[in-house]
């Protein structure tokens, strides 16, 4: 009987542990979700553009991807160097900044990268600069 009593307390503890290793889970995948910038289309991106405000439009692929063809008006600061540049930034911490890269995926950690470090009004352009030229936008 000790056996069995010892074998219980072990599946025990491993059915509580799995409950709480779930728990932390879901809210760390909550609180993620609340970091992602918001995906701004072509078109928003467009009249962003047309309306000429303080808006900031960062390219972060590689500087030659960047001078090979980008946005009109973007910078660049590659992804993979963006936790130790977005300092280059920090005027634009309460202005609007729009990022990009090929498809979305860069642009959204960088996204991550500005709103973990204070920025407030961050975007990612949904489909990338592939998305951007394949419903028409133009780069230079």
């Amino acid at each position: 009987m000790g056996k069995r009593m010892y074998s219980f307390f072990i599946v025990l503890i491993l059915v509580l542990l799995s409950g709480c290793i779930g728990q932390s889970s879901t809210l760390q995948a909550s609180s993620s979700e609340q970091q992602s910038p918001h995906k701004i289309t072509r078109a928003e991106l467009t009249e962003l553009i047309q309306e000429d405000g303080d808006m900031l439009l960062i390219d972060v692929r590689t500087e030659g991807e960047y001078e090979k063809g980008h946005l009109p008006g973007a910078i660049v600061i590659p992804y993979d160097e963006f936790d130790t540049r977005y300092s280059e930034i920090l005027d634009y911490k309460d202005k609007e900044v729009v990022l990009y890269c090929h498809v979305g995926g860069m642009g959204d950690y960088a996204g991550r990268v500005l709103l973990e470090n204070g920025f407030t009004n961050v975007k990612n352009l949904d489909g990338g600069i592939n998305g951007w030229i394949n419903s028409g936008g133009k780069i230079v």
